[in-house]
């Protein structure tokens, strides 16, 4: 590249002259504003258009920066070497604006990953036409440089750069007018005033190429332009509005909110966390977790636990659900913790109350299902044993003794099946009125005291990994009783050596068998609608617990009681 000691000969619009600055302040206050700007926005970089902000910014700083040390530089390879960066960082401010532009204004996902590989193309075209400027005359053709003054002759390949950089400007408002005119409220007040910097800026760098007497109008535009861009942050919120609708959902709050900082150090309390903590709120900020929390070392476990986790606690004579979230930052660098205490009293409540209506609702449906047992079960027996003894005390007038005798063998018999049933119900009531929770437990026990009472093989078979509770209160108590019908039958009728009851869940739905391996019987009967009282009684409380009763028997080959439900259901 030529060095020319005088502009001589080249028309003053084809030579570029960098004007020794005079009132470098303004150059570097304006920097200083901007560099602030890009500070404080990369803290939402997450956000695309808050990342290209905060670059762009930054490349309007070293422009600002170049043209200083262009004047301070004595020596003219760095002023050239300071040209070329302000050329790098002047040719990246359009492009990045534009895809500012891009994400505030909601374009497409494709047309954005479009723009971008195309301004990435072009700038890295440009940027390599910079740096290769010594190889060619492409980009600028010559040096002027006549000590007081330094400069360069555009060349085509600037005025290219120029004139796709002005167009990009139009398309870049374009953008923001057409975001404004087909949005409305906030939105249309962030399109119209977002491009305010980017209009101040483009008049400041139009003056500023003009001629000296305007060298201070870039670094006004700029300096305007980001005080612009500040009153748009802060007064329409353009990057943090989601951040502070945050802040005041939790400031507004019930739920208390304990937030602390990687050492465990308590950092900040919302107003419902100091209300919660009253007196003791003031001196909580700054201590450690463990030290504030000392009276309720539930809490004090959680703020020092080093994983995300909820569990019901008791703090300051309260129920809290306590969930404990990780803070993370960039790199998943560990800032802290954030733990939320939602009151759950009034649920605890309400559901203490639910649980004793569902007693109550279930104690008058069992009293009504004895009632209709007592009337159809034992109630007929005692018809029966009246019937009996009527007989045997006809014998005995007739003088028919030994007939008599018969009948009152058959009587003890009878009375021996009965006390066998009384006792049968009244340890599966007493189970079945157990106020404990473990269903299978209590199952256990009912099949211990049946296998010592009949003298039968029982076996109890359920999953490998049985944990869950698959049925609802009720459904506990009407399974039982089913269970319990079952296995009278197999006492009284079946004959069998051995009875198998097993559980299982097949998908969303719940299996319960008792199979035995007695005589059977023959299934016509019931598809003819003569099942026994014991089956009926079954069968209603299986529909009662929203399921449905499956018999399967052959003569010869033992009896299958299955019981399927959904246990999602609600009765």
């Amino acid at each position: 590249m030529n060095v020319f000691s005088s502009q001589a000969g080249w028309p003053a619009s084809q030579v570029l002259i960098y004007h020794p600055i005079q009132d470098i302040w303004i150059y570097l206050l304006a920097a200083a504003v901007l560099l602030s700007l890009s500070v404080y926005t990369w803290r939402y970089r997450q956000s695309p258009p808050a990342l290209y902000l905060a670059l762009g910014s930054a490349a309007r700083v070293v422009w600002l920066v170049a043209l200083v040390m262009i004047t301070v530089s004595p020596a003219l390879a760095d002023k050239l070497r300071w040209a070329v960066i302000h050329q790098l960082g002047a040719l990246a401010v359009i492009p990045v604006a534009l895809m500012t532009a891009l994400h505030l204004t909601g374009q497409r996902p494709v047309v954005i990953r479009a723009a971008r590989v195309f301004l990435l193309a072009i700038t890295g075209f440009f940027w390599l036409a910079v740096l290769t400027g010594g190889w060619h005359d492409w980009y600028w053709r010559g040096l002027p440089w006549d000590v007081a003054t330094f400069g360069f002759i555009r060349g085509p390949l600037f005025w290219t750069a120029m004139i796709i950089g002005y167009l990009t400007l139009a398309v870049t408002l374009a953008l923001y007018i057409h975001r404004a005119v087909r949005t409305s409220g906030l939105r249309r007040w962030q399109a119209l005033a977002v491009p305010a910097d980017m209009v101040i800026s483009a008049a400041g760098h139009i003056l500023w190429i003009t001629g000296p007497s305007t060298s201070f109008a870039l670094p006004l535009g700029f300096l305007l332009g980001s005080l612009v861009w500040f009153a748009i942050f802060f007064g329409l919120r353009v990057f943090d509005l989601q951040e502070l609708a945050e802040a005041t959902v939790t400031r507004d709050m019930n739920d208390c909110l304990i937030v602390t900082d990687a050492q465990d150090y308590i950092v900040e309390l919302n107003p419902a966390a100091e209300v919660l903590f009253r007196e003791q709120a003031a001196a909580m900020a700054g201590r450690r977790a463990a030290a504030a929390f000392a009276p309720w070392p539930a809490l004090a476990a959680l703020a020092e636990s080093g994983e995300a986790r909820a569990e019901e606690i008791a703090v300051a004579g309260g129920h809290y659900l306590a969930r404990v979230s990780l803070l993370t930052g960039w790199g998943g660098r560990h800032f802290g913790k954030a733990i939320v205490l939602q009151d759950i009293g009034e649920l605890k409540k309400a559901q203490a109350r639910i649980i004793e209506q569902e007693k109550a609702l279930s104690i008058m449906a069992e009293r009504d299902r004895l009632g209709r047992e007592l009337h159809d079960g034992p109630g007929q027996v005692w018809n029966y044993l009246s019937l009996k003894l009527q007989t045997v005390d006809a014998f005995l007038t007739n003088g028919q003794s030994q007939l008599a005798k018969q009948e009152i063998a058959g009587l003890i018999g009878t009375v021996g099946q009965m006390n066998a049933d009384a006792r049968a119900s009244i340890v599966g009531l007493k189970l079945a009125g157990d106020t404990g929770d473990d269903f299978i437990a209590k199952l256990r026990d009912y099949l211990a005291w049946y296998r010592e009472s009949t003298g039968l093989a029982v076996e109890l078979a359920l999953p490998p990994d049985w944990t869950e509770k698959i049925i609802s209160r009720f459904r506990e108590v009407q399974l039982l009783r089913i269970i319990q019908e079952a296995l009278t039958n197999v006492r009284k009728h079946a004959g069998a050596a051995r009875v198998r009851v097993g559980i299982e869940k097949i998908g969303k739905r719940a299996v319960v068998l008792v199979e035995d391996d007695g005589c059977g019987f023959d299934m016509t009967a019931l598809t003819a609608g003569k099942s026994s009282f014991g089956l009926r009684i079954m069968a209603e409380r299986a529909a009662e617990a929203g399921g449905q009763l499956e018999i399967e028997s052959k003569v010869g080959r033992g009896t299958k009681v299955i019981v399927r439900f959904d246990p999602e259901g609600k009765v």
